[in-house]
Protein backbone atom coordinates (compact mmCIF):
# COMPACT_ATOMS: atom_id res chain seq x y z
CA UNK A 1 0.00 0.00 0.00
CA UNK A 2 2.79 2.33 0.81
CA UNK A 3 3.80 1.81 -2.73
CA UNK A 4 0.15 3.07 -4.44
CA UNK A 5 0.33 6.23 -1.57
CA UNK A 6 3.79 7.75 -3.47
CA UNK A 7 0.85 8.66 -5.94
CA UNK A 8 3.66 7.95 -8.67
CA UNK A 9 3.10 5.53 -11.65
CA UNK A 10 6.37 3.37 -10.85
CA UNK A 11 4.82 3.12 -6.86
CA UNK A 12 2.09 1.44 -8.35
CA UNK A 13 4.07 -0.74 -10.70
CA UNK A 14 6.34 -1.98 -7.54
CA UNK A 15 3.04 -2.39 -5.58
CA UNK A 16 2.03 -5.00 -8.55
CA UNK A 17 5.42 -6.78 -8.26
CA UNK A 18 5.03 -7.25 -4.41
CA UNK A 19 1.44 -8.30 -4.75
CA UNK A 20 2.65 -10.92 -7.25
CA UNK A 21 5.59 -11.60 -5.00
CA UNK A 22 2.99 -12.39 -2.28
CA UNK A 23 0.88 -14.78 -4.50
CA UNK A 24 3.49 -16.99 -5.93
CA UNK A 25 4.82 -17.55 -2.46
CA UNK A 26 1.46 -18.33 -1.30
CA UNK A 27 0.34 -20.70 -4.56
CA UNK A 28 3.75 -22.22 -4.00
CA UNK A 29 4.26 -22.32 0.06
CA UNK A 30 8.05 -21.60 -0.74
CA UNK A 31 7.79 -19.15 2.92
CA UNK A 32 7.80 -20.90 6.56
CA UNK A 33 5.65 -17.43 7.19
CA UNK A 34 2.61 -18.77 6.22
CA UNK A 35 1.83 -14.99 4.08
CA UNK A 36 -1.69 -15.56 2.48
CA UNK A 37 -3.03 -12.59 0.22
CA UNK A 38 -5.80 -10.65 1.01
CA UNK A 39 -8.08 -8.35 -0.85
CA UNK A 40 -7.21 -5.81 1.17
CA UNK A 41 -3.64 -6.19 -0.32
CA UNK A 42 -4.80 -5.43 -4.11
CA UNK A 43 -7.20 -2.95 -3.24
CA UNK A 44 -4.76 0.28 -3.15
CA UNK A 45 -3.63 -1.10 -7.00
CA UNK A 46 -6.58 -1.99 -8.21
CA UNK A 47 -8.30 1.39 -7.35
CA UNK A 48 -4.70 3.17 -8.11
CA UNK A 49 -5.67 2.01 -11.87
CA UNK A 50 -9.35 3.14 -11.92
CA UNK A 51 -9.23 6.20 -10.77
CA UNK A 52 -6.28 7.30 -13.23
CA UNK A 53 -8.20 5.13 -16.09
CA UNK A 54 -6.54 2.08 -16.54
CA UNK A 55 -9.82 0.17 -17.10
CA UNK A 56 -7.45 -2.71 -18.81
CA UNK A 57 -5.11 -3.08 -15.62
CA UNK A 58 -8.19 -3.60 -13.26
CA UNK A 59 -9.59 -6.49 -15.85
CA UNK A 60 -5.88 -7.88 -15.31
CA UNK A 61 -6.42 -7.74 -11.80
CA UNK A 62 -9.66 -9.30 -11.77
CA UNK A 63 -8.61 -12.42 -13.92
CA UNK A 64 -5.75 -12.63 -11.38
CA UNK A 65 -7.83 -12.77 -8.62
CA UNK A 66 -10.69 -14.99 -10.28
CA UNK A 67 -7.73 -17.51 -11.01
CA UNK A 68 -6.02 -17.95 -7.60
CA UNK A 69 -7.14 -21.32 -6.22
CA UNK A 70 -4.81 -21.35 -3.11
CA UNK A 71 -6.20 -23.61 -0.28
CA UNK A 72 -9.83 -21.48 1.29
CA UNK A 73 -9.11 -18.30 -0.09
CA UNK A 74 -12.89 -17.35 -1.45
CA UNK A 75 -12.32 -13.77 0.29
CA UNK A 76 -10.25 -13.00 -3.34
CA UNK A 77 -12.89 -14.03 -5.34
CA UNK A 78 -13.58 -10.55 -7.55
CA UNK A 79 -16.94 -8.82 -6.25
CA UNK A 80 -18.74 -6.32 -6.62
CA UNK A 81 -15.59 -3.85 -5.88
CA UNK A 82 -14.04 -4.81 -8.71
CA UNK A 83 -17.63 -4.48 -11.05
CA UNK A 84 -16.89 -0.72 -9.59
CA UNK A 85 -13.50 -0.48 -9.96
CA UNK A 86 -14.31 -1.25 -13.60
CA UNK A 87 -17.04 1.34 -14.31
CA UNK A 88 -15.00 4.25 -12.17
CA UNK A 89 -11.68 3.18 -14.58
CA UNK A 90 -13.86 3.57 -17.64
CA UNK A 91 -15.48 6.81 -15.98
CA UNK A 92 -11.96 8.58 -15.87
CA UNK A 93 -11.06 7.34 -19.44
CA UNK A 94 -13.84 9.11 -20.66
CA UNK A 95 -13.37 12.15 -18.42
CA UNK A 96 -9.85 12.23 -19.72
CA UNK A 97 -10.27 11.38 -23.57
CA UNK A 98 -12.97 14.33 -23.46
CA UNK A 99 -11.16 16.84 -21.34
CA UNK A 100 -10.04 20.48 -23.29
CA UNK A 101 -8.19 19.99 -26.92
CA UNK A 102 -9.78 16.15 -26.98
CA UNK A 103 -10.78 16.60 -30.08
CA UNK A 104 -7.23 17.30 -32.12
CA UNK A 105 -5.26 14.51 -29.71
CA UNK A 106 -4.32 11.86 -31.57
CA UNK A 107 -5.42 8.76 -29.74
CA UNK A 108 -1.31 8.50 -28.76
CA UNK A 109 -1.35 12.24 -27.40
CA UNK A 110 -4.70 11.10 -25.64
CA UNK A 111 -3.21 8.03 -23.92
CA UNK A 112 -0.01 9.84 -22.89
CA UNK A 113 -2.38 12.39 -21.00
CA UNK A 114 -3.94 9.37 -19.16
CA UNK A 115 -0.32 7.99 -18.16
CA UNK A 116 0.77 11.70 -17.46
CA UNK A 117 -2.46 11.26 -14.47
CA UNK A 118 -0.21 9.41 -12.34
CA UNK A 119 2.60 12.34 -12.26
Amino acid sequence: QAWVRTGRYKGVLRAEEWAKRVIETASTGASDLHIYPRFQTFHPIIAAWAYCGHPERVKQWDDTLEGISIGNLSELKPDGRIMAALIVAWRERQRLYSEENAATDSPLQAQERVDASFD
